[in-house]
């Protein structure tokens, strides 16, 4: 036999015992179902209704005035004026380990009338719950009360400034966010 020969037999056994015999291309796996249950995802939720009954009151303390009822469909602030409304909103907050923010805003006036510049009052909220100060909820809140106060302060200035004459704060588009906290 040649030399070529006898080198391509010897390739070609060598290629059957790894194929075959001297050799593995297989692998093996195994699998098992693991029972998890169902995941389902909570919920956070705000119920304000009983706020759009509560109506506002007006503090001046230049006037002497403290807490009269005010009507916004009928009477107009001026600088000095302390709007209050106080109301009960339901917390729905479903989801272990679950913590929101809580915070209000007013809300952008319509097309029909000039705003109000946002630099000439101030809206702040407060919220207690159980009679206990907060600034956040927790899923141990779910179905708890909470007593928010929405305060409009329009301030006395330093200086004459007319620009907020005949304006409009929409008293009655406020909005409480509960949002929940991300650190």
């Amino acid at each position: 036999m040649n030399k070529t020969t006898k080198g391509t037999l010897a390739a070609v056994a060598a290629a059957v015992l790894l194929v075959g015999g001297g050799g593995s291309l297989a692998y093996w796996q195994a699998t098992e179902d693991v029972a998890g249950g169902t995941i389902t995802a909570g919920e956070l939720t705000l119920d304000a209704a009983a706020c759009d009954a509560a109506g506002w009151t007006v503090t001046n303390a230049v006037e002497g005035v403290t807490g009269v009822a005010f009507d916004p469909a009928t009477e107009t602030v001026v600088p000095g004026d302390v709007l209050t409304k106080e109301c009960a909103v339901t917390i729905g907050a479903e989801g272990t380990n679950l913590r929101a923010t809580l915070d209000v805003t007013a809300a952008e006036v319509g097309d029909g009338a000039p705003a109000m510049d946002p630099a000439d009052y101030d809206v702040t909220g407060t919220f207690l719950v159980g009679g206990e100060a907060v600034t956040e909820i927790t899923d141990a809140n779910d179905g708890d009360t909470i007593d928010a106060t929405i305060v409009v302060d329009v301030p006395i200035g330093t200086a004459v400034d007319n620009g907020s004459q005949n304006t409009v704060i929409d008293l009655e588009a406020f909005t409480i966010t509960a949002t929940q906290a991300t650190a």
